[in-house]
């Protein structure tokens, strides 16, 4: 009878972990939704302008760009990210892409709207506009504007028009 050695042992484990890992990453890829859908629940906020939706789907905001979270203007980064947060968390929103559906990171860009209402045809509030408007954010388009894009812009002119958000005047530009 053969003898098993401390290397085939080893080499079967090897394999058995690899078909695993590769199995696995098979299941995420049909689990990962490719096409953008129309309804999700927000998962998760990372930043003024990007969440996780509970399907896997990372959601990037149209023609919005908020302050970074490690920038210059950090303190408004985490104020935008906390108004879409108390905004959306947990809550099931309305999605609606133009012409892309994917940015350079793999994200979904999208249009996002939030029902206000429990009925089914209650109004909705257009989330990227919204953030503009209380200036967490500015309109910002990356190629040929989406269909939305004017009513963002003139969002961002009544920011700052009330010089709200990130259209305060700072301290330092104050005593210039």
């Amino acid at each position: 009878m053969r003898r098993v050695t401390r290397r085939n042992i080893i080499v079967l484990v090897s394999v058995l972990f690899g078909l695993l890992i590769i199995v696995g990453r098979t299941f995420r890829m049909f689990t990962r939704p490719r096409l953008l859908p129309s309804r999700g629940t927000v998962r998760r906020v990372v930043d003024g302008d990007t969440l996780h939706l509970s399907n896997g789907l990372i959601v990037r905001l149209q023609e919005i760009d908020a302050p970074e979270l490690f920038g210059e203007q950090s303190y408004m980064a985490n104020e935008a990210r906390n108004a879409l947060f108390v905004l959306c968390y947990r809550k099931r929103v309305r999605l609606e892409a133009a012409d892309r559906h994917m940015d350079k990171y793999g994200r979904f860009v999208a249009y996002l709207y939030l029902p206000q209402g429990k009925e089914k045809d209650a109004p909705e509030l257009f989330v990227n506009a919204d953030l503009v408007r209380r200036g967490y954010a500015q309109a910002k388009s990356y190629g040929a504007p989406g269909p939305h894009f004017q009513e963002i812009v003139d969002a961002e002119k009544a920011a700052k028009a009330s010089k709200v958000g990130i259209w305060k005047s700072s301290p330092a530009k104050a005593t210039e």
